[in-house]
């Protein structure tokens, strides 16, 4: 890095204007001869510091040059080196900043002006700390088996810049969020624990779907097509619920199709977590579709089907999007649900038969995995131009991933042992059960001796067998 010092003519008609500039490779070389120049009566002209960067020369005060480049510091060029931000980002909401900690793949000696390199009992650690304004300061810290001493860092506008650009860069790959972005989640989380601690107040769903879809799938990707750079597959969360001990978990997770898996899970003392309740919700059902399973999970619905109706024609017919608590309530005894989406002209006109049930398979059921398509024409929506009612049915065996998915309930054994089947936790398998109630939706009952009631597909159970 070089430096210089300039100087200003002092009289005539150019007064005030650059009279000449000296060069020097070293920061103590500038200053001195600044020092040697320097009268306090010439007030504005007397010559000024400046350094040299990749973005050209940079003016400093006489301070800011001392604190910047004296005393052996910043002898090399940190935004040359070889710097990585590593591990996970820290948020601090009470002091609104986001610390970053760093390698420094250089001789940090010739950067802070410290003497540690040969000591191998003493090292340095740097970090960064991003602030709600956008701006960015730092600290490093001199460890040895002595001890932590602590150090205030200023940093130079082009640092400030390079710091900014490697913290971006990492929260984007880690967290697929800027830093406003990681920042503003995180607040919302602490403030959603927060709420939770005195009951749920109402909004108190809306809130956790609303923070973890702006954390995980902020661009409100529908799990098909290109997926977005935001898009964090690896982002799971939980969230408080009403009991002691007990939470919502939320993650992504991937089989035929992407799809929200919640569950609610519960801290048991001298065992492990268990898992009390869960139900998965394709993206394709967005916001709404999370909100709404997450609500029938928390038992603040008893069913997830008064909005999952529609009249058309006079007629009641079921409305798509439909949930996998939808599909199993109302399947026949060959595995078959139909219902009415909304298609756009265009959407039949535009797509090749083969793509066109695809289409209708994915806005009924989230995916397009429903079998012997079969569809009709039910008439104009009145509230949209050139769009259709089409009641669409077919087999949903491949939706739900299983063989069989009719049950009869009449047959189910009250009492006997949770089966080996798909959708089962394992700590489940071959436990006794005991049915307490058969809702619309769901089977409710005891899973054990634990006193807590779960929610039960009919595959779990087990049934009398036909006599012959």
């Amino acid at each position: 890095m070089n430096f210089k010092v300039r100087t200003y003519k002092k009289s005539g008609a150019d007064k005030g204007n650059t009279d000449y500039e000296k060069i020097f490779p070293e920061a103590e070389a500038a200053m001195k001869e600044y020092h040697k120049l320097f009268k306090k009566e010439d007030y504005s002209l007397n010559p000024t510091l400046w350094a040299e960067t990749d973005e050209g020369w940079i003016r400093y005060s006489e301070a800011d040059f001392e604190e910047f480049f004296l005393d052996g510091k910043r002898l090399i060029d940190i935004t040359k080196e070889k710097v990585n931000c590593c591990d996970e980002l820290i948020v601090d909401t009470e002091k609104g900043t986001v610390e970053a900690f760093y390698e420094l793949w250089c001789d940090v000696d010739r950067y802070f002006g410290t003497d540690t390199k040969d000591n191998d009992s003493t090292w340095i650690n740097f970090y960064t700390y991003w602030h709600t304004d956008g701006s960015v300061t730092a600290k490093y810290f001199i460890n040895s088996d002595d001890g932590e001493e602590e150090y205030n860092w200023s940093l130079t506008e082009p640092e400030q810049k390079f710091f900014l650009d490697k913290m971006e860069k990492h929260s984007k790959s880690v967290y697929h969020l800027s830093m406003e972005q990681l920042f503003k989640t995180e607040k919302e989380y602490e403030e959603i624990e927060e709420s939770a601690k005195n009951g749920l107040p109402e909004d108190y769903f809306q809130r956790v779907v609303d923070n973890y879809i702006s954390s995980m799938n902020p661009e409100e990707w529908n799990g098909f097509g290109d997926v977005p750079d935001s898009f964090n597959p690896q982002y799971r969360c939980m969230y408080p619920a009403a009991e002691p001990q007990t939470h919502y978990f939320i993650k992504p997770e991937k089989d035929n199709v992407w799809k929200y898996h919640i569950s609610k899970t519960k801290n048991v003392p001298n065992s492990n977590c268990i898992t009390l309740d869960e139900l998965n919700v394709p993206f394709s059902e967005g916001r709404e579709g999370l909100l709404k399973n997450l609500l029938f999970l928390a038992g603040k619905t008893s069913s997830l089907e008064p909005e999952d109706h529609i009249t058309v024609g006079g007629k009641d017919y079921l409305c798509a999007p439909l949930s996998e608590v939808t599909i199993r309530k109302h399947m026949d005894k060959d595995n078959y649900i139909s219902g009415v989406i909304k298609i756009h002209i265009s959407d039949m006109i535009d797509n090749d038969f083969e793509d066109f049930l695809d289409f209708i398979s994915t806005e009924l059921v989230g995916n397009e995995l429903l079998m012997n398509i079969d569809y009709k024409v039910l008439g104009l929506c009145e509230d949209e131009e050139n769009t259709l009612y089409l009641l669409v049915s077919g087999d949903v065996s491949n939706v739900l991933g299983e063989d069989r998915l009719f049950f009869d309930l009449s047959k189910v054994k009250k009492d006997g042992v949770i089966q080996d089947v798909s959708g089962v936790k394992r700590q489940f398998v071959g436990r006794p059960y005991h049915i307490t109630e058969i809702t619309d939706a769901m089977i409710k009952g005891t899973i054990g001796t634990d006193g807590y009631i779960y929610s039960m597909f009919p595959s779990f159970l087990e049934y009398e067998e036909d006599e012959e």
